[in-house]
């Protein structure tokens, strides 16, 4: 009984972990795809 009440546990834990970098990833492509910061991620690559 023990080992799978373990076992969930870890589980929400991954999905929680998954979901916290999941909506970060998701902001990053919604910022990136404004277009005042693609003028910015565009200079940047012109500059290097």
């Amino acid at each position: 009984m023990y080992g799978t009440f373990g076992v969930i546990l870890s589980v929400c834990r991954t999905v929680e972990i998954l979901h916290r970098y999941g909506e970060r990833i998701i902001r990053k492509i919604i910022a990136l795809t404004s277009p005042q910061t693609q003028k910015i991620a565009f200079f940047a690559l012109i500059d290097d």
